[in-house]
């Protein structure tokens, strides 16, 4: 999980794709229904990245070893201030 928020952190939209896992599932309530598959959820994040302005995570939930996190960010789109959450399940790879 450390790896994957430091590649957002850093940017590194080649480091996120290769953290993700063949099935990994996008889902969001701004989307409606679930998005599988590593190529299609690296393109979300891609135009997430895009989108969002001066985002950051300013809290991290879950023990270090627990299969499940969340990290909650703060960014801005325009001129509207957003604060969310991803919700990550990591496994043993």
């Amino acid at each position: 999980m450390r790896a994957f928020r430091e590649a957002v952190e850093a940017g590194d939209l080649e480091a996120v794709e290769a953290l993700l896992a063949d099935d990994v599932v996008f889902t969001s309530p701004a989307v409606f229904k679930p998005y599988p598959g590593k190529a299609i959820t690296a393109a979300i994040l891609r135009g997430v990245f895009q989108v969002f302005q001066d985002f950051r995570y300013v809290r991290e939930i879950g023990a270090p070893d627990a299969s499940d996190h969340a990290l909650v960010f703060t960014a801005r789109v325009g001129d509207r201030e957003l604060t969310g959450c991803d919700f990550l399940h990591v496994n043993e790879d």
